[in-house]
């Protein structure tokens, strides 16, 4: 994992504002190139790939623990379940 992922999803998980070229945690949204990719409602995380199935989307949704994985240019998720694109989801760390 980049150390860019790591650092700005650490940051986001705690809570704190933090961006590192094109990825910025504000404390309660993580943002690539300026999409909203993580926000934190009531306490839980919910992840979008924002319209984007990019390997840098990936992996920064990976970084909070999403589990993602691709075959075949598609997305996947949790046991073999399609990830849902540009949709907001809840995933339990």
């Amino acid at each position: 994992m980049r150390k860019i992922t790591t650092a700005t999803c650490s940051a986001f998980i705690a809570g704190n504002k933090l961006t590192m070229g094109n990825t910025a945690s504000t404390g309660n949204e993580l943002l690539l190139h300026g999409n909203c990719i993580a926000k934190r409602v009531n306490g839980k995380i919910f992840i979008s790939n924002a319209g984007w199935n990019s390997n840098t989307t990936k992996e920064r949704l990976n970084g909070l623990g999403a589990g993602i994985y691709q075959k075949n240019y598609e997305w996947y998720w949790k046991d073999g379940e399609d990830f849902p694109h540009n949709t907001f989801v809840e995933i339990t760390r």
